[in-house]
Formats: structure tokens, C-alpha cells, sequence
């Protein structure tokens, strides 16, 4: 059926781990001490090189507690390294070895990129953008939310112009 509760397991490892820290030593705080869910996302997305330390340390600690984890964690970095580097290529053996993983969330996710599969490969592959588009698109949009209900298209198009 897959792997339920990924959020609450890891959060009862985090506070067994807080715990025993401060059974351990009682003083100043460690990243044991400080570590959420939260935090610990974000350390999923960044690459280990860009890590201090000590998160580096505790992330290791986690990953080897919950076999789970880290094939997830193994998973999200080679989907950011496929979309980093355009290697639209590999997404058919990531998506196969994210079904295999038995990891409900990512299946779910693999579903959702494989119901438009041939716009996300194309997205992975080709060199082009969309980026200067949708940012003309976004201010557009705002210069219309900033003139709600004042006039019609000549005074929009008169502020779109001006605005350049």
C-alpha cells in the first residue's frame, strides 16, 4: 500500500532525538534541539554540499534511521538534478524507480507528471522558456489589479505604455 504517515513518523523520530540529546549532555542548544519538519524539508531540497556541518551530520542521522527517507531523499535530488540540468532523458527510469519506491507521495507526484508526460519532457528537454512571457503576463495582471473598476481598455493600454 505504500509508506503512510511520512510527516508524523519523522516528527516522533525528531522528538525521540531532541529528547535523548537533552538527556545527553543538558546544555546549549544542537540542531537536535531545533529541528522540525520544516527545517528538515528544507534540507531535502538543498544539496549536501551547501549544508553546514552539523545539519549535514543530523541529516545523515535521519536518513539512517528511516530507510523510507532516504530513498525519498534519493529520489528528490535526482528530479532536481533532472530539471537542473535539462535531462529530460532520464525521467522514464526516475518515474519507474519512483513506482518501485513504495513511496505513496511521490507516486502520487510521478502520476500527476505522467498525465501530461509529453509537456514535461518537452519541458526537461528544450531549450527554450516561457519565463519572459509569464512575466509580461504578471505585470499586466498587476497593472490591472492596481486600476479595479476605473476604466476600460484605452486607459489600460494608455498605463501599459507609460509603464514602459
Amino acid at each position: 500500500m505504500g509508506y503512510k504517515g511520512f510527516r508524523p513518523t519523522v516528527a516522533r523520530w525528531i522528538r525521540m532525538q531532541r529528547n535523548a540529546t537533552h538527556q545527553d549532555n543538558g546544555q546549549g542548544k544542537t540542531y537536535h534541539n531545533i529541528i522540525t519538519p520544516r527545517r528538515l524539508q528544507s534540507w531535502f531540497l538543498k544539496p549536501l554540499q551547501n549544508l553546514p556541518r552539523s545539519a549535514t551530520k543530523v541529516l545523515t542521522q535521519v536518513l539512517g534511521a528511516i530507510p523510507e527517507l532516504q530513498r525519498g531523499f534519493t529520489l528528490v535530488h535526482q528530479f532536481h538534478t533532472m530539471v537542473r540540468h535539462r535531462a529530460g532523458r532520464a525521467l522514464p527510469a526516475w518515474l519507474k524507480a519512483v513506482h518501485y519506491s513504495g513511496i505513496l507521495e511521490l507516486m502520487r507526484f510521478a502520476d500527476s507528471l505522467n498525465k501530461d508526460y509529453s509537456a514535461v519532457y518537452a519541458g526537461l528537454t528544450e531549450p527554450w522558456s516561457q519565463g519572459p512571457v509569464e512575466g509580461i503576463n504578471n505585470r499586466l495582471k498587476l497593472i490591472k489589479r492596481m486600476m479595479y473598476g476605473r476604466a476600460k481598455f484605452d486607459l489600460l493600454r494608455k498605463r501599459v505604455i507609460h509603464a514602459q
